[in-house]
């Protein structure tokens, strides 16, 4: 096959085209160019079956934002510095209000709508900005919003034009406007035509070619399910999703070992994350008497289980140390075994201890904890061929094993069977392993009492009895007749004919479960003991052989990669800038680096998980470091990372609770140290049973330097010019960015006493700005009540707000009554009232969002009150924020 000559990195790809003869398909991996630069073909007048398609796809060279949104883009691009940035910094606040609002439990379709609303506007103001325009396009997904997906797809573009996620989400948008599955796949056939392919590049085609498959096995034509899923595995090797749904498929219809691990080992270079298959490929591997390459998969798929928080399962184990035990590595494998005897004994130990303290450190010493009946039988098998008292402890510590086990057993109902089948399995193995004839056969008496055992069976051991007491001749009557389809029966026959002498018949049977059994303990202790007879090692069949090969060519940093994930993706997580002003975007810069030479898919199937966790933490001056919860966010943008290539993402941490925090304190100014982890896992093993967060496989975890927002330094000098400034009338983005610090130290009474600020110019504050006020455009009005104080002193501004007739300074007021953590004074105030009873339906319907939370808060606080009555703990009192 031309795939086995050729070696590993596309050798799935080389079996699919070999194996259904396709023609040769010319696969260069180029840096993927973006899919809407221009498309000569499209999809008007194609003609299919006896009609003509009438509509067109649209490859968008410009892709098209909403009207409403590109008329705003061009105003803001006219409009003064100043007034741009307070228009991004509301887009950001509006972003971060329609997160909280998802974040607030329950979610309700409400809660939908609005947090759909905050993000439509924030789009609206800043249409260029990716993260404000992709976080809506996913809002309106999950809102099941049509028009609005359409719409925000192509604002999602016209943001940020490489973002391939987005293309192939157009692109897929636009086939599943036709009805019929068979215009989809006139659409679809079309869009892989090798003009359009060479346009989209090999990794959006691939996936689109992976659509098309599943749309012809929905067809029940798997010809062409099974054409299109090896074409989009060899236009993207790395595309783990079809690799691994072909790997599946199509082992289901070649019966070759060869090209099914030629299948596994592309599955295993597309995702090193897939933790399954190291152990599969090492199972067949086993079969076939590859035992090399078998230890080295088995030794992968332990480090990857290890390295997911998992830990080896003792089956996994004796899996190894049968590999190791079938390479000559007769003290490797028991090695395994001994390491997970000693880590069951500490276990055993320290229940031990809990359940029983008055036990002295020599019983606890003395105590060891039972093997699993699959190590016992594995160590029992590798003693054996030492004899000795060695063999003869390892028997007897598996004798007890099996015991143990059943006496559980027989205090269950039910279980007749199961303790029948753990005496028959005990009985072959002590009569295999040359153990007493005497307990084996008062061991069957007891399984025949429990459950009705096969004849053939019975035949086995009797004839195998009969050779443990020395019956050769009776025993060879009995055997002989089952050798030919029973493995056990074959080898009964190889000892009676060693034991007689006729060394080639016995020779020739041990051969036989050499091969046929290369992969179980009963074919490798048959292979060890034919070496033995013939004094000279048993070679490995040809079909070994070339499996070796294959795996050898699997590049052997991947065996490193569980350990040391940073041979194949590391990350860094650094601020932009290192010191920023209280309202400057907080932007981190998360660098993803691919250090290996081969493609890694982008997905949440990884092998690099779509999805990051930030943890940042924030510490304000006097205050304890803040960490609330984890950000996840979405890394997608591009369907892979090439071999040797780094992308920079970028992300503002105002958006999220850090932005809320930096609001609370913006004259005290923070630091903020974050920490990143790439591709996490969540577990709660803890005593707390709290969710802890930590890499999972190829995963990484970094933190980066400090990022330092400044606060101000208040003087009455400050003070002074920045009420002058707002007197005279002059607005920009600074003066309001001022007027919002002053709203917060004027109710720092303990700050105004330090500096020793003139009362009289404090009183003057709240009365300046409510004169400035009334004359701001709408889009300043939003941005100070969404950062200025919430207090009473700000009663008057909130008044001008609640009066006049700007939906949005209304709905951040309201939306800014949920930070008061008195529910009922919520309920109270005259705001959330009259809002209750406006003409605007917006504004009623955010009003009656308000009302339901903070209702809902009120009966969880007396649930509470009433579950602590119960148990006679005094009700807290419920503290009242302003």
């Amino acid at each position: 096959m031309k795939s086995r000559k050729q070696g590993l990195g596309y050798g799935l790809a080389g079996w699919l085209e070999q194996g259904t003869g396709w023609q040769e398909v010319e696969r260069g991996l180029p840096f993927p160019r973006p899919a809407y630069a221009s498309i000569d073909r499209g999809l008007a007048g194609y003609q299919m079956f006896r009609f003509l398609l009438p509509i067109a796809l649209l490859f968008l060279p410009a892709p098209l934002v909403p009207m409403s949104l590109a008329a705003d883009s061009e105003a803001l691009s006219s409009e003064p510095s100043s007034n741009q940035v307070s228009t991004h910094r509301l887009a950001i606040e509006l972003l971060r209000y329609g997160n909280d609002i998802m974040l607030i439990n329950p979610v309700t379709v409400e809660s939908i709508e609005l947090a759909k609303y905050f993000f439509q506007e924030a789009a609206r103001l800043h249409p260029r900005d990716p993260q404000v325009t992709v976080r809506l396009m996913e809002m309106a997904i999950l809102a099941e919003d049509q028009k609005l997906i359409e719409s925000a797809t192509k604002a999602a573009l016209t943001a940020s034009p490489e973002n391939q996620v987005v293309q192939l989400r157009r692109l897929l948008q636009a086939v599943d406007r036709y009805q019929y599955a068979e215009e989809r796949v006139s659409a679809y056939e079309l869009l892989l035509s090798d003009a359009n392919q060479k346009m989209l590049g090999d990794p959006m085609s691939s996936r689109i070619a992976l659509k098309l498959a599943m749309l012809y096995r929905r067809m029940g034509d798997l010809d062409q399910f099974s054409n299109w899923l090896g074409r989009s595995i060899i236009m993207d090797p790395s595309y783990s999703e079809a690799v691994a749904m072909g790997a599946g498929y199509f082992q289901t219809k070649v019966n070759d070992r060869l090209a099914s691990v030629e299948l596994l080992v592309s599955l295993l270079l597309a995702d090193p994350t897939d933790s399954t298959t190291p152990a599969v490929l090492a199972h067949l591997l086993m079969e076939e008497g590859a035992y090399t390459a078998a230890r080295r998969m088995y030794h992968l798929a332990i480090n990857d289980v290890i390295a997911s928080g998992i830990g080896a399962q003792g089956d996994l184990l004796a899996d190894l140390a049968i590999a190791e035990w079938a390479c000559g590595d007769r003290e490797a494998a028991l090695g395994v075994i001994q390491s997970r005897q000693q880590d069951a004994n500490e276990i055993y130990r320290a229940l031990s201890r809990r359940d029983s303290p008055d036990l002295s450190p020599i019983d606890l010493a003395r105590m060891e904890a039972p093997l699993t009946p699959t190590l016992a039988t594995v160590r029992a098998v590798i003693e054996n061929e030492a004899g000795g008292d060695v063999a003869a402890d390892a028997l007897s510590s598996l004798i007890e094993t099996y015991q143990s086990g059943m006496s559980i057993l027989a205090s269950q109902k039910g279980t007749e069977k199961e303790q029948a089948w753990s005496l028959i399995e005990l009985s072959w193995l002590v009569l295999w392993l040359d153990g007493d004839v005497e307990d084996v056969a008062k061991w069957l008496d007891q399984a025949q009492k429990l459950a009705d055992i096969d004849a053939e069976a019975i035949k086995r051991f009797d004839g195998w009895i009969s050779f443990r007491r020395g019956f050769d001749e009776d025993a060879a009557l009995i055997l002989e007749p089952l050798s030919e389809e029973d493995s056990a029966a074959r080898l009964g026959m190889a000892l009676i004919r060693e034991h007689q002498g006729r060394k080639q018949d016995a020779a020739r049977l041990l051969l036989s479960l050499t091969r046929s059994e290369a992969g179980s303990i009963l074919g490798i202790w048959s292979r060890d003991r034919l070496t033995n007879l013939l004094g000279a090692e048993v070679p490995m069949t040809d079909s070994a052989v070339e499996l070796t090969k294959v795996i050898d060519s699997i590049p052997s940093a991947i065996d490193r990669y569980p350990q040391d994930p940073r041979l194949a993706i590391s990350i860094d997580v650094e601020p932009r800038e290192s010191t920023i002003g209280p309202y400057d975007p907080v932007i981190i810069e998360i660098e993803l680096m691919n250090h290996s030479s081969m493609p890694l898919a982008i997905s949440g199937e990884g092998p690099i998980r779509e999805l990051m966790l930030l943890e940042p933490i924030v510490q304000v001056p006097h205050q304890s470091p803040m960490s609330l919860a984890p950000i996840v966010i979405d890394l997608g943008g591009r369907l892979r990372l090439e071999g040797y290539e780094r992308i920079t993402i970028p992300f503002d941490l105002r958006t999220t609770w850090v932005g809320t925090l930096l609001n609370q304190f913006p004259v005290d100014g923070a630091s903020i140290l974050t920490t990143g982890i790439l591709n996490f896992q969540v577990s709660n093993n803890t005593s707390r049973k709290l969710a802890v967060f930590a890499p999972g496989l190829l995963g990484s975890e970094v933190t980066g330097k400090t990022l330092h927002v400044e606060g101000v330094r208040v003087t009455e000098e400050w003070v002074a010019a920045a009420i002058g400034s707002a007197q005279r009338g002059v607005v920009d983005s600074q003066l309001l960015a001022d007027l919002s610090i002053l709203t917060h130290m004027v109710r720092n009474s303990s700050l105004i006493a330090e500096k020793e600020i003139d009362q009289e110019l404090i009183g003057q504050v709240i009365p300046t700005i409510a004169e400035l006020f009334p004359g701001l455009d709408e889009v300043q009005k939003a941005w100070f009540m969404s950062v200025a104080s919430s207090g009473e002193l700000m009663n008057p501004i909130k008044s001008i707000v609640m009066q006049g007739n700007q939906s949005l300074p209304k709905m951040i007021v309201l939306l800014r009554l949920l930070e008061n953590r008195d529910p009922s004074e919520i309920l109270a105030n005259p705001m959330l009232t009259s809002s209750l009873r406006s003409g605007n339906d917006r504004i009623k319907q955010l009003a009656e969002w308000v009302e339901q939370r903070a209702q809902f808060s009120v009966e969880s606080e007396i649930q509470q009150q009433s579950r602590d009555q119960k148990k006679g703990v005094a009700p807290a009192k419920s503290p009242s924020g302003d």
